[in-house]
């Protein structure tokens, strides 16, 4: 998204990422959790659920403290700091919640639930490339102030 975005463009931005990230976390709960609950004990399933839940609260909590009025470095310090969290969570499922169903299930059915997932994930995360700013140097300065 360009710095010069009006409050509209802001406005579809941020309700299309809305609804890709609950799209995610649907399809999470639908695909990976009914997968773990057979490959972990209730114990681990828990832990590894409650890891996934509080990176869903940040990025909730991100997304309805984003304002589509702010000052252009104040949203774009925004959504940096989304696609961190989104980028982070990402780097969790992958080396946690997959790895061990990797670990656990046989071969062409962990294939199967993967690229099920995979294009699940590809999609919801698609739509927040529309949230980060196309000029470099806006993005430097809005990531110098994000790390403030």
């Amino acid at each position: 998204m360009e710095p010069t975005a009006t409050a509209d463009d802001r406005q579809s931005a941020l309700d299309a990422a809305r609804v890709s990230f609950a799209a995610h976390a649907d399809a999470e709960a639908a695909v990976l959790y009914g997968a773990l609950s057979h490959v972990a004990t209730k114990h681990e399933v828990a832990g590894l659920v409650a890891q996934v839940l509080a990176g869903h609260r940040t990025q909730e909590s991100i997304l309805r403290r984003m304002d589509v009025g702010a000052r252009t470095e104040d949203w774009m310090c925004a959504t940096i700091r989304l696609r961190r969290s989104l980028l982070t969570h990402a780097e969790e499922e992958q080396s946690v919640m997959m790895r061990a169903l990797r670990d656990c299930m046989p071969r062409l059915e962990y294939q199967r639930l993967a690229a099920i997932y995979a294009t699940e994930n590809v999609r919801a995360l698609g739509v927040m490339s529309a949230l980060v700013p196309i000029s470099r140097r806006a993005a430097r300065q809005a990531q110098r102030r994000a790390a403030r």
